[in-house]
């Protein structure tokens, strides 16, 4: 990530491989995401991709997950120097990936 895109006061959210949940994402627990979300592109109605949360000027974060139909959760607290957020759920598991690079495969 470049010095410009760091200076921004911006998370990117990328939801990776295989979901197919309704998740519900709170961040400061203020809710900003609870939809379903398919990333197979066997329906493209319903939501895939990235989130982008605007921080507040707060001195921690900590996201929340939930996915309502694995009913799974989990709680982490998010570092400024990582603005970027791969979730990926894999073999029953949540996996958190925390980059400064956007994938570009």
């Amino acid at each position: 990530m470049s010095k410009k895109e760091k200076d921004k006061n911006y998370f990117l959210i990328y939801f990776e491989n295989n979901f197919n949940d309704k998740v519900k994402l709170d961040i400061n627990k203020n809710n900003i995401f609870d939809r379903s979300v398919i990333t197979n592109n066997s329906n493209p109605d319903e939501y895939t991709g990235k989130l982008i949360y605007k921080m507040d000027g707060s001195d921690k974060y900590i996201m929340n997950i939930q996915g309502e139909n694995t009913k799974t959760c989990f709680e982490i607290p998010l570092n400024k120097s990582f603005r970027i957020i791969y979730l990926f759920y894999y073999q029953n598991k949540w996996i958190i990936r925390f980059s400064n690079q956007i994938r570009t495969n």
